[in-house]
């Protein structure tokens, strides 16, 4: 995924697009293997046969491929920089339990109602003790 600001306009980038990647030997690549973008609704390509899209590491079609903010296939993620988890996570092997979740969940949408009934509260002159 990465920042587009034409999808988004806006004094910050935004925006995101999320389109397919995959490793492909390319034999004239000193590593063997390039990442190349697969995208159908950005910048579509169709004329282009697989083996001649523009490498990923020099921004895809037109360059017009940004800063990637994460990866993920159907077992990992992958983050282009180091963060820090600040809360609990639920590790590959484990699963959460349903009051591990709902309690959390519950105390966010009591707060939520209750500034919300202040709003309202507020809105017509209602004081409460």
């Amino acid at each position: 995924v990465f920042a587009d600001p034409e999808f988004a306009p806006s004094d910050e980038e935004l925006g995101g697009h999320a389109y397919c990647i995959y490793l492909a030997d390319r034999k004239d690549s000193e590593r063997g293997y390039e990442w190349v973008i697969l995208d159908w609704c950005y910048l579509q390509d169709p004329e282009v046969p697989i083996e001649k899209k523009p490498l990923a590491r020099d921004g895809g079609q037109g360059g017009a491929y940004r800063e990637i903010w994460f990866t993920f296939n159907d077992e990992y993620s992958w983050s282009q920089s180091g963060f820090e988890v600040k809360v609990g996570r639920i590790s590959q092997n484990r699963t959460a339990k349903k009051d591990e979740v709902l309690a959390p969940l519950e105390d966010i949408l009591k707060k939520l109602a209750s500034d919300e009934l202040l709003k309202v509260f507020k809105k017509y002159g209602i004081d409460i003790e």
